[in-house]
């Protein structure tokens, strides 16, 4: 069995402690959940940009957040402003 990894797997992108709720529909993002947090564009140079946001599916509203990766998605998404 192959062992390579697909860059859009959730198990790249590990639980997250201290994730704030949303500003605008007070939900609380599951980090453990795959749309919580994934990439969204692979730039030319091989980088990808990463969206972190509320979850529609999950009863959220969908604001979001992008981020040069999960770290800073997650950043940008807990200090972002109504």
């Amino acid at each position: 069995m192959s062992e390579l990894k697909d860059p859009y797997r959730c198990d790249l992108v590990p639980f997250i402690p201290g994730i704030k709720s949303c500003p605008f529909c007070g939900q609380l993002p599951d980090s453990t959940d795959c749309d919580f947090c994934y990439p969204v564009i692979t730039r030319k140079n091989g980088t990808k940009i990463y969206r972190a946001g509320c979850i529609e599916l999950a009863g959220g509203c969908g604001a979001e957040v992008l981020g040069d990766s999960v770290d800073d998605a997650v950043q940008r998404w807990n200090t972002r402003v109504r």
